[in-house]
């Protein structure tokens, strides 16, 4: 499936290593209820997963960086 703008934001923000939402959010200038609706798609997706005390990590970090690169073209 294919990433909206805001998924793809938060999969580049993730690329960088694990955070939380509130983290996130403020990567990629978004309010946390914003980067919350998106968290859980993500996870359906395989893209992220949510570990313990509320960190997000993307499940393979090769695609978050390939992704960065190719939004910095």
């Amino acid at each position: 499936e294919k990433l909206n703008e805001t998924e793809k934001s938060i999969v580049s923000a993730l690329s960088k290593g694990t955070a939380s939402l509130t983290e996130i959010a403020k990567k990629i200038n978004q309010p946390a209820t914003t980067v919350g609706r998106y968290l859980p798609s993500l996870s359906e997706k395989e893209v992220i997963v949510k570990e313990s005390r509320g960190t997000y990590k993307l499940t393979d970090n090769l695609f978050g960086h390939w992704l960065k690169e190719k939004q910095a073209k």
